[in-house]
């Protein structure tokens, strides 16, 4: 009887170690950070969005990633579309669907510049978690008349197909 408890004992340790192992392995390849590229050319084939690749062994979970995140680009070619002081305040992932709550900072960008930093913010989380769809969501505040802007994978393309006003 006590040789059958320890068994089971043994499998339910071996059991529970297995989401952390699969967790770390996870965590251990690099991740894409999508960032603004800091010089736009319009209408040529260079896109506004940019990753950069960076190695996050040091972040034990999602939600330590996304703050390291948000803290901007390491290289000089990209620019962080967020505003100073933004921060993450939660977040709710699904396999289909990641939420992601910020700071009232995040309410003060509007038009275009709400766009780039939704499709950055957007691009990251689909690559890093795997769901199909983004929430970007703000409490207490609206983005551009909207409680939320939702990004899928085929709402993610920006194109630059507009025509420059002449003056």
């Amino acid at each position: 009887m006590k040789r059958c408890t320890a068994i089971i004992v043994l499998l339910i340790l071996l059991l529970c170690s297995l989401p952390a192992c699969q967790r770390e392995q996870e965590m251990e390849r690099p991740v894409n950070f999508y960032y603004r590229t800091a010089e736009l050319h319009y209408q040529t084939d260079s896109t506004v969005i940019n990753a950069e690749q960076r190695e996050c062994i040091r972040f034990e979970n999602t939600r330590q990633i996304l703050e390291h995140y948000l803290q901007g680009p390491q290289s000089a070619a990209l620019r962080s579309p967020f505003p100073a002081g933004l921060r993450l305040i939660s977040m709710e992932n699904d396999p289909k669907l990641f939420i992601i709550y910020l700071s009232q900072e995040f309410a003060s960008l509007t038009d275009l510049d709400l766009m780039i930093a939704c499709g950055c913010i957007a691009h990251t989380c689909m690559d890093l978690t795997g769901a199909e769809c983004v929430s970007i969501r703000v409490d207490g505040a609206l983005l551009n008349g909207q409680t939320e802007i939702r990004i899928d994978r085929d709402t993610l393309m920006l194109l630059d197909n507009c025509t420059p006003k002449e003056e």
